[in-house]
């Protein structure tokens, strides 16, 4: 049994945290025998903000500042959201367009304001809050810089009205324009940016100016023009604005420091302006370039006789950590919410809606028109609110006037309810209609004000006063920064978790319905997992607070090594008269303290080998090929080993041999242990060597019907037919390409994870069976290249040349591209890039020949594993298909997936011909994996898919009901319900052997077979049904894909399935698991023999052995020699922390599936100098399926078959198994431990 080992010392006190990892020697060293954790520690007590996320946490009193103050804690904000409203004092009233911000750095919030009546003249209008008049602005400044008299502040621009404007042009009117303001060079003050179109149809780009502020520079306030107007290509893709309103924002969208500018426009476009490095200056031709966020055709606001978008806010409105949109029209009645899928994209259709259909233009709900929408956590719960104003020209519902009112919709949760805060019809005097609005603390008291105003008919300004009750907010979040920088995320990773000490009490009265639920992420915030609630009476002090579900340590799910907390703060709502949404009590936390375990670099395998024979100029030498990875650093390996000369051992018995292990301190990084083999050739160092402008890499985009994918270089050349794909976060969309191809990294092959690398050469189907010209096409193909095709996680599939290892190609999927960005990270401090690991092209692909529309063709098809995809292929989980037919021209056909069912694409497909509507078809069965979809009312996974290849679209699907493992009524077996998926692969029968799958066989998680008879020809969803062949009586988990056989010497015999069950991290430790022989007689199935203790199927006769508890068969069998061959394993296997993994047992078993030298069906294959031997002991566990190699003979003349295995460790072992009577072992055997130190 494998044992973990801590490595020793006292938790390190935050002042001495970085200079203890700072010590630490990084090096590489001899993958020995262990699993070493190092400990760390780190304490937050809120009397600094050194981690302190400010911008994702809504809690009070993170510091409140220095002694007497301290110490600090959090606790609920009072509550906000209740509005007085007033008119501000000297509001330059002429002014109907504004951007807000503290453009002078005297900590108090400015406007720069313009307006539709005079639309070239531009001034700053300063907060007199600074001067002791809160409440009150007044213009100071032109913006060309002339100083001009304070008041009187609210009559008409003393620049633009009776004299000349900016630039001394003539006094313009009349037309739309549009304000933001952001620090766009990151010289510390903010600059603003100008748009302004003509005032009549069809609303052309008039102006497009950015002016730069020179107070950082000058020390005074003062602005430097850049005019964009005729630069291409600005105007023609801004377009232009169709109402003057608040069109534009300013925001870091892309997350990559640098401010970017998201713009409306009047074709119903969402325009990203982006800013490509916030140090260039503005007037700098390479600082900016473009992306279109959203289409036209997909806000629906395209016409051109209305006004396309007038409004948009952009926040994090799911607290998913991307920026989602709220975007309204002038010209429609909706509001429309788009969420970000987190590559940047936004789906082809709004996630929400809000219109009122009801007619009543006086209750809480929007009734269209919107010209303002305001963003921010206006009653502070951690949640972004929005509040929208609406327009009087355009939009009337029943030619009533709706102008004036102003909504807000409160987030909850990323959800939004409605309300009717202010109806400017019933005002005194009325509110013709609202043109502009801005955020705006105007009193700088830390709650969110805003201002909006109908600044053209009665040019009135109201101020919202957000007044603070003295009653607690219901929600609120702490969120920490990065508190392990020191971390080098390519040597270590942060594995588990605990907290140690922890002080909390409650403030107020009562703990009934107060809560705290604390998460933690691993990976920068990137992904959040839950570790423990106290809910009431359980909050109080702790000691050692442990994870909820462990009962100790909090294992994470996800790699990374910066480590990020976070604290969700609840209350009860009390029903306070006139508060609503409020409570008396607060939870309050005063210290935290973490105990933090990281791992060191080492290399893990969980593939199969392949092996194969190669021609090497005329002589035939044997090889077997591994992908491999470095965790952490995620560098990938694929080695080919010769072991042409690896001889069998001369003896009676089976032997279980080591061929290679990993050993980073030898220059190869391999230890070869067998005599006879050597490193043929090592593909990741051939491409780390090779140049990065070397490579082909090839894409595909939709042509443009739409109707079908175009193969594109993946190259420079061609970024900007790429650019509205990639959408880069800094705008580099060349550096993205280069950066993709390898340049500017150490290592290019990414890590091969869950991907078992296929070697296809010259076609080898059985012609009689194939169909028609199969002949004259494997002759045409008879010298084709022996190829290797694998997935990795650097976005590609990778095609690398059998004989020498180099790359051939790489291609990435088109679903892919938008995500591609994400890998090329940019520190928020240095800002810097870096590579970053994502999931990509981690499943497995098959590859057959099949007849397509008249041809026969070799074609490749590979699901992605957990590597989600974009919405712009129209869903999130992707399978992809790629003619290679000619293994140097891969052609695309088509990218496939459902939005509504398609899970995780672990699933291989399984490529055979049916007989569909009249005519032979080529159809991949294909099941749907783990449910990636965050939203509880959307089940994904749990369907069985039929597919044309030739057209890549689903015909025929089944779903697999749930069955809940965790109901009370199931008294003997209950256990934690696992959601019901098929990530497993299918298999077929051909019955009678006539070239035609006839039945389909697949399991699930809730332990069935389902079986599906394809031999009816398919005419509609009726024509084939699903049947569970057999369920487990326990329910337990079947990942394994059927191993099918059927005696070749019966006609008709009826065919053996074999498969076994607990293949899931989340199936039960202590369990019981079993592996089945069915044989599916047509009108009925028998259970021919089994090993393990399926409950209520155990019966003397069909029992040929027993598994311990806890031994899961996650591998799929393989079937040789009339024996098959399936692995299992203890513990788990696809945990994030290695040294789970690395603990526990592998078992290999061998069964006879008929009887050979008078041993039974079903009995064991093994046999040492003592006797039958049940299974043999692995070296390490194994995730992966055997494979079956050729047979040799010794010199003795036995003959024996190589069977290889690749275990976790990415040791490889090779069993040399004797093919005839029951089998001798001679047992080997390498204990793999985990130490402590």
């Amino acid at each position: 049994m494998n044992k973990k080992k801590k490595a020793a010392g006292l938790f390190i006190p935050i002042l001495l945290f970085f200079l203890v990892i700072a010590a630490i020697a990084l090096r590489f060293w001899a993958q020995a025998d262990e699993c070493v954790e190092h400990p760390l520690a780190f304490t937050e007590t809120f009397n600094t903000t050194d981690f302190e996320d400010v911008a994702n946490t809504s809690v009070a009193h993170w510091t409140d500042g220095p002694p007497p103050d301290l110490p600090g804690y959090i606790s609920l904000n009072k509550l906000g959201s209740e509005f007085d409203v007033s008119n501000p004092g000297s509001f330059p009233a002429w002014i109907n367009t504004i951007t807000s911000g503290d453009f002078d750095n005297d900590g108090w919030p400015d406007f720069v304001g313009t307006s539709s009546s005079f639309s070239n003249a531009l001034v700053f209008v300063r907060n007199l809050g600074v001067n002791g008049q809160v409440g009150s602005f007044g213009i100071t400044h032109n913006i060309d810089g002339t100083v001009c008299p304070l008041y009187p502040a609210s009559g008409d621009p003393t620049r633009g009205v009776n004299n000349t404007a900016i630039d001394n042009d003539a006094v313009d009117g009349s037309e739309h324009c549009a304000l933001t303001s952001g620090d766009y060079d990151g010289d510390g003050d903010l600059d603003f940016f100008y748009v302004v179109s003509y005032g009549d149809s069809p609303y052309n780009i008039k102006r497009i100016w950015f002016y730069a502020n020179q107070l950082a520079q000058t020390g005074s306030l003062s602005f430097t023009e850049t005019v964009r107007t005729t630069t291409d290509p600005w105007p023609a893709t801004l377009k232009g604005i169709a109402w003057s309103t608040t069109i534009m924002t300013t925001l870091d969208f892309d997350n990559d420091g640098d401010p970017d500018i998201l713009m409306g426009n009047k074709a119903g476009e969402v325009i990203k302006i982006n800013n490509r490095n916030k140090t260039r200056a503005i007037s700098n031709s390479s600082k900016w370039n473009f992306a279109t966020v959203l289409t036209g055709v997909r806000t629906g606001w395209s016409s051109s006789s209305n006004r396309g978008v007038s409004t948009l806010s952009v926040a994090d409105l799911d607290n998913d950590t991307d920026l989602d949109i709220f975007l309204g029209s002038v010209s429609y009645a909706e509001m429309q919410y788009w969420k970000n899928d987190g590559s940047g994209n936004f789906g082809t259709s709004p996630y929400r809606t809000y219109t009122d259909s009801s007619g009543d233009t006086n209750n809480n709900n929007y009734d269209g028109a919107a010209t303002v929408s305001i963003a921010n956590d206006f009653d502070r719960d951690g949640d972004v609110d929005v509040m929208v104003g609406t327009d009087n020209w355009n939009y009337r519902p029943g030619s009533e006037e709706i102008g004036g009112m102003c909504y807000y919709f409160r987030n909850a949760g990323g959800e939004f309810s409605q309300r009717l805060i202010y109806d400017g019809r019933d005002a005194s005097p009325p509110v013709y209609d609202f043109d502009l609005g801005a955020n705006l603390d105007y009193d700088k008291d830390g709650d969110q004000d805003f201002l909006i105003a109908d600044g053209n008919h009665t040019e009135n300004y109201y101020l919202f006063v957000n007044n603070i009750a003295d009653v607690y907010n219901l929600q609120g979040i702490a969120q920490s920064t990065n508190v392990t920088p020191a971390l080098d995320p390519n040597l270590h990773a942060i594995t588990r978790i605990r907290i140690i000490n922890l002080n909390q009490a409650v403030v107020g009265g009562s703990s009934s319905g107060l809560v705290i639920s604390y998460y933690v992420s691993n990976n920068d915030g990137r992904d959040w997992e839950f570790y423990a609630r106290c809910e009431g009476a359980e909050i109080h002090n702790y000691g050692t607070f442990p994870d909820a579900q462990s009962g100790d340590w909090h294992t994470f799910e996800h790699y990374g090594a910066r480590l990020k907390w976070k604290a969700v703060l609840e209350a009860g709502d009390d029903s306070i008269p006139d508060f609503p949404n409020s409570s008396y009590e607060t939870p309050r936390v005063d210290n935290i303290e973490f105990e933090i375990i990281y791992v060191d670099r080492k290399e893990y395998s969980r593939t199969s080998v392949a092996a194969t024979i190669a021609d090497n100029s005329g002589a035939a030498i044997k090889l077997i090929i591994g992908g491999t990875f470095y965790y952490p650093g995620w560098q990938g390996r694929l080695i080919a080993y010769d072991v042409t000369d690896m001889s069998p051992v001369n003896s009676s018995y089976s032997e279980l041999r080591t061929v290679s292990r990993s050993d980073l301190a030898d220059p190869t990084g391999r230890e070869i242990v067998a005599p006879g083999t050597e490193i043929l050739w090592d593909a990741g160092s051939l491409l780390a060597a090779r140049s990065a402008s070397d490579r082909v890499i090839y894409t595909a985009i939709p042509n443009p019907t739409g109707t079908a994918l175009n193969r594109l270089d993946f190259t420079v050349a061609n970024v900007t037919t790429l650019e509205p794909y990639l959408q880069d976060v800094q705008g580099d969309d060349d550096g993205l390409i280069e950066f993709i191809r390898g340049v500017g990294r150490d290592w290019k092959l990414g890590d091969i994870n869950h991907s078992n690398p296929v070697v296809i050469g010259p076609p080898t189907g059985v012609s009689g069976q194939m169909g028609a010209g199969y002949d004259a096409f494997k002759l045409a193909w008879a010298d084709r290249k022996k190829v290797l095709y694998v997935g990795a996680n650097d976005g590609m599939l990778h095609c690398f040349d059998v004989l020498t290892g180099q790359e051939l190609w790489g291609f990435i999927p088109y679903n892919l591209l938008p995500k591609l960005k994400s890998m090329w990270a940019v520190d928020q401090i240095t800002l810097d890039r870096y590579f970053a690991r994502d999931v990509y092209v981690d499943g497995s692909p098959v590859v057959a020949d099949v007849m397509l529309g008249g041809n026969w063709k070799t074609i490749l098809v590979c699901g992605q594993g957990p590597g989600k995809g974009s919405v712009i292929g129209g869903g999130a989980n992707y399978y992809f298909a790629l003619d290679v037919t000619d293994p140097e021209n891969p052609l695309p056909l088509w990218e496939l997936t459902h939005v509504d069912t398609m899970g995780e694409t672990w699933s291989v497909p399984l490529i055979g011909k049916v007989t569909k509507d009249g005519a032979d078809a080529w159809v991949g069965f294909v099941g749907s994996g783990y449910d990636n979809n965050p939203d509880p009312g959307v089940i994904l996974g749990n369907t069985f898919y039929a597919v044309d290849l030739a057209a890549g679209s689903i015909f025929w699907t089944f779903e697999a009901d749930e069955v809940d493992t965790s109901d009370p009524a199931r008294t003997n077996d209950q256990f934690p319900n696992i959601q019901n998926t098929l990530p497993g692969s299918a298999s077929y029968v051909d019955i009678d052997r006539n070239g035609y799958a006839d039945r389909v066989y697949i399991g699930d998680l809730d332990g069935r077979i389902w079986k599906v008879d394809v031999t009816p020809e398919f005419e509609n969803a009726g024509s084939w049904d699903a049947e569970a062949l057999y369920v487990d009586p326990d329910n337990y988990p079947i990942v394994t894909k059927p191993a099918i056989w059927r005696n070749p010497a019966g006609v008709t015999a009826d065919p053996r399935i074999f498969f076994g069950t607990g293949g899931d991290d989340g199936a039960p430790i202590d369990a019981t698991y079993s592996f089945v022989a069915l044989i599916d007689r047509e009108a009925s199935t028998d259970i021919e023999w089994y090993l393990g203790v399926p409950y209520g199927i155990r019966s003397a006769e069909r029992d040929v052995g027993n598994l311990a508890a806890g031994e899961k068969v996650w591998a799929d069998p393989k079937i040789e020699d009339y024996t098959v061959y399936f692995s299992t394993l203890t513990g788990s296997i696809e945990a994030v922390d290695p040294c789970l993994n690395l603990a526990g047992l592998g078992k290999l078993y061998a069964r006879f599936i008929v009887s050979i030298g008078g041993s039974p069906v079903g009995g064991t294959a093994f046999k040492g100098l003592s006797g039958a031997l049940e299974s043999l002991d692995l070296a390490i566990k194994t995730r992966s399926a055997v494979t079956l190699g050729e047979t040799q003979t010794t010199t003795d003349g036995a003959k024996k078959r190589e069977v290889y295995i690749q275990e976790y460790d990415s040791t490889v072992q090779k069993l040399e198994q004797l093919t005839g009577g029951l089998l001798k072992v001679k047992s080997w055997r390498e204990v793999y431990k985990v130490f402590k130190r």
